[in-house]
């Protein structure tokens, strides 16, 4: 049988110092499942890059399916493209392997790079997303998607490729126990039909089900073998939890009344109602996108709910956010974890002796000096929570703590959880582990989800479809470009308010609601005000309608100021209503088509295009990434929205070098998400969607032309 995967002597170096991975020779045949195990900082997310074709070894010589891409000749480049389209890999983190808009159009990527016909992609997606159990979710947001779901979309991303060989690293860290069991079983078909499995795991259970098991020990291999039996029944309920399964208490210290929370048209949470007493360890679990992540947040304070409330007889709340990364912001992790001590106004003595008291607590003394960017995911765990203990917190919330740490950090973790409870911290965790519940909970919630998930057949965004998406997002684009064009053409009271109709039209035919609307509008909101005023105060010309001191208002100036914030005011309800249905992966298409001509002529348009609707997605992502790190710093004492000045100073520097480092973090995984999903600047990329014009388009056309010639004619009547 010939080999999918051959590594011979392979050797690999960050810096050129250290061998991460250590002279390894392994070969997996094809059609093999096999599994990766070994401690955080093993080297086993190196080894998959290499095995992924997204990393060269320092030395050695590697073959995948077939392809030599690195041996004493160095690095193959036509051989790395070549294994690239044949294997589809997913990351340890699914956020950063996330590029379309929508749900279905990221899993779509993949196929439409690897030229598969529309028709083709369209089945693969379909059938991805129905094997991972994300076909609700099509027309979602996939930033808006929980952790787990992410995941599972990443994975449906990989399956729809249909590659000879699938890497998968820490798939089911985030992932519910359901749904680890169907996507497993989707794995299992997959392998059945001789597809080549290699997964990345600290689950026994998921190990368990491979042919092959091999042990990676500080960057070699140090067992290769056949996997153990290991009971795979870890499912969640009622009847297997020891401890009482309920919602409510009297007296609590911490509690939710009636809370629902929704964005973006959809309920995360509806109507919950649960509670926590002092001295209580409660878990709360709950399938991937129940919200429970949400519902952290409202409790700790950190988001408002849409109806309900919360209730606090807390002194201080702490939150672990599920991703440490996200609330990490100080250069070392000694000033890290210092940062929540000096906003709560203490010497430089007493917070330095709480940095040293919760080093020594959590055994990362020996990190205190270390960069926070530096670490190992279990490493920034155990700094997250340093920080946040370093604040003294009598309730402590932790998402999901145990995710993606090998047994050893997970039992070190336990045991300090099990240690801060015994000295009688109120702790609420959410996790997907029956083990954990049965070790530490008095008190279990299961959460259940919202109405609208228990009906796939009912799109999550919106049942209707909004009469604009309707449209060839060639036609639609080009008529709202020339649309917002025309608005700085607009002069005169008649003209404005027949914009004014026109975005009506816009907002009507996009189905979005006056909430949606005045929230996706809030960052416009300062502008437009901002250009009537300074044309309300600048223009001095027609006559005065009343001074003061030395400001002049004028007629003129009145008119020049409602015309000029009228006309951004259009402009910005425009772009948000056709923004809203139609993602930025169709623009980018759609202006990739119209300008074939400029391709032929040599212009590198399908690189600018994908530039282009990479920019859109990237932009919101980091804005994310700040209001996360915001968050994080509010839960610790410290805001640049209140405040003391010097209060608000010290947030905002702490702000400067996380948000940049996030910013190349998040370049620098993108660049290898469209490497690991098949791009090639030199190959013709196939959109899924088929563009054609129809009537319609045709008649959305002459409505502009009608428009505009009323705009014109308008302008003319106003002199006579």
């Amino acid at each position: 049988m010939s080999a999918a995967v051959e590594l011979s002597h392979v050797s690999f170096s960050y810096d050129g110092e250290r061998d991460v991975l250590q002279d390894i020779s392994l070969t997996v045949p094809r059609g093999q499942w096999l599994t990766i195990v070994g401690a955080n900082g093993s080297g086993k997310s190196t080894l998959s890059r290499l095995l992924s074709a997204v990393s060269a070894p320092t030395s050695g010589t590697l073959t995948v399916l077939g392809n030599t891409l690195f041996d004493a000749g160095g690095v193959h480049r036509d051989a790395y493209i070549r294994a690239r389209h044949a294997l589809s890999y997913v990351t340890q983190n699914p956020e950063d392997h996330i590029v379309g808009a929508t749900v279905k159009d990221d899993v779509a990527f993949e196929p439409e790079n690897l030229g598969f016909a529309p028709c083709d992609t369209a089945s693969a997606v379909q059938h991805a997303l129905g094997q991972t159990g994300m076909l609700t979710f099509s027309d979602t947001d996939p930033q808006h998607l929980s952790g787990g779901q992410q995941q599972r979309v990443a994975i449906a991303s990989a399956l729809a490729a249909s590659p000879d060989l699938l890497i998968l690293d820490e798939p089911f860290a985030y992932v519910d126990v359901a749904a680890r069991r169907s996507i497993l079983s989707s794995l299992s078909a997959q392998h059945s039909r001789g597809v080549t499995i290699i997964i990345i795991t600290h689950h026994e259970s998921v190990a368990a089900l491979g042919e092959r098991v091999i042990t990676l020990g500080e960057g070699r291999i140090v067992h290769d073998g056949k996997p153990h039996d290991v009971s795979a029944d870890e499912s969640i309920s009622a009847e297997r939890i020891p401890v009482p399964v309920q919602n409510e208490v009297a007296q609590p210290v911490l509690a939710a009344k009636n809370l629902t929370y929704a964005y973006d048209g959809r309920s995360v949470l509806e109507n919950v109602n649960v509670s926590v007493a002092r001295g209580e360890f409660v878990t709360l679990s709950g399938p991937n996108g129940t919200g429970k992540s949400t519902l952290a947040y409202l409790l700790a304070g950190a988001f408002q709910p849409t109806s309900g409330s919360v209730i606090s007889h807390a002194e201080r709340i702490g939150l672990v956010l599920q991703k440490p990364e996200k609330q990490l912001f100080a250069e070392s992790v000694r000033e890290d974890i210092a940062f929540g001590p000096r906003n709560l106004g203490l010497s430089a003595d007493e917070v330095d002796a709480r940095v040293a008291q919760m080093a020594e607590f959590l055994g990362i003394t020996d990190l205190l000096d270390s960069p926070v960017w530096n670490l190992s995911g279990g490493q920034q765990r155990l700094v997250a929570i340093a920080g946040t203990l370093a604040m003294k917190p009598d309730v402590l919330i932790l998402d999901e703590p145990t995710a993606g740490l090998d047994t050893h950090v997970e039992a070190r973790l336990l045991s300090v959880l099990e240690a801060l409870h015994e000295q009688g911290m109120t702790i609420l965790m959410i996790t997907h582990s029956l083990a954990h519940i049965r070790q530490l909970a008095t008190r279990a919630i299961l959460l259940e989800p919202p109405s609208y998930a228990a009906d796939p057949s009912v799109t999550p965004e919106d049942a209707v479809t909004a009469p604009l998406s309707r449209f060839d997002p060639r036609a639609l684009t080009t008529v709202t470009l020339l649309t917002l064009f025309t608005s700085f053409a607009l002069h005169t009271p008649a003209q404005l308010g027949l914009g004014v109709l026109v975005a009506l039209a816009y907002v009507l035919l996009a189905h979005i609601r006056p909430s949606e609307l005045v929230t996706e509008l809030h960052g416009f909101w300062i502008f437009i005000a901002f250009m009537g005023l300074f044309n309300l105060f600048f223009v001095q010309s027609g006559a005065e309608l009343v001074q003061f001191g030395p400001v002049r208002l004028t007629d003129a100036g009145v008119w020049a100021g409602v015309l000029y914030a009228g006309r951004f005011a259009l402009l910005a309800v425009v772009a948000v209503s056709v923004l809203h249905i139609l993602p930025p992966a169709r623009i980018t298409d759609a202006v990739e088509s119209l300008c074939g001509g400029l391709k032929r002529l040599g212009w590198p348009v399908h690189e600018l295009s994908l530039m282009m609707s990479l920019s859109l997605r990237f932009i919101p992502i980091l804005t994310r990434d700040v209001r996360s790190l915001i968050t994080a710093q509010e839960l610790r004492g410290g805001t640049i929205r209140h405040g003391s000045l010097a209060v608000r100073a010290r947030s905002a520097q702490a702000l400067i070098v996380p948000s940049f480092a996030n910013a190349l973090r998040h370049a620098d995984k993108l660049s290898v998400a469209l490497d690991i999903r098949g791009f090639d600047s030199s190959a013709t990329r196939v959109p899924w969607r088929v563009m054609r014009m129809t009537g319609r388009d045709w008649a959305l056309v002459a409505a502009f032309v009608v428009y505009l010639a009323a705009v014109v004619g308008l302008y003319f009547v106003s002199f006579v």
